[in-house]
């Protein structure tokens, strides 16, 4: 994932029950992580996420985690024994889910700040942990247009600055 593209969509069952979609927060900052119960980072993470939670509250971010576990009970077990806050997703198959592919998350903890307009901001935000988490999604509020990918026009006979070929 590119900052300044289009956030791919994603529906996903929820704690609350049913199933959620990533443009159901459309006009809201995300935070979205993804983790995984069986990773110490992620573990590590979840006092500072809810830190994060409760510093934005009645703010226009949402932070959204999504559960890489290989059940869905051992899911629901972690969220509710662990008290872990905003909206909480599970995404059947780990690694080789849809949205973690989609994503390219290959480790857990993986962070992703998204823009009020779908728009990623930055594919590799900070840690919870991070103590430039905060100033990092203060500095998101609204800024969403100016991260948009930019069309750099190629000139139709561009000529190679170097080339790899030997000489005759």
């Amino acid at each position: 994932m590119a900052i300044g593209t289009a956030a791919p969509d994603f529906c996903l069952p929820a704690t609350t029950g049913g199933t959620l979609s990533l443009s159901d927060f459309r006009g809201q900052l995300l935070y979205l992580s993804f983790w995984k119960s069986t990773s110490g980072p992620c573990i590590y993470d979840f006092p500072y996420l809810q830190d994060l939670a409760q510093r934005f509250a009645g703010q226009n971010v949402v932070f959204i985690s999504i559960n890489l576990d290989d059940t869905e009970a051992t899911w629901r077990q972690q969220v509710a024994q662990k008290k872990l806050p905003g909206v909480q997703l599970w995404a059947a198959g780990g690694y080789q889910a849809a949205p973690a592919l989609t994503y390219g998350v290959q480790t857990a903890p993986a962070y992703l700040l998204i823009g009020e307009d779908g728009i990623i901001l930055n594919p590799s935000a900070k840690r919870p942990s991070s103590r430039a988490a905060v100033d990092e999604i203060k500095q998101a509020f609204g800024r969403a247009a100016q991260y948009r990918a930019v069309a750099v026009p190629v000139p139709s006979e561009a000529k190679p600055v170097f080339s790899l070929a030997r000489k005759p």
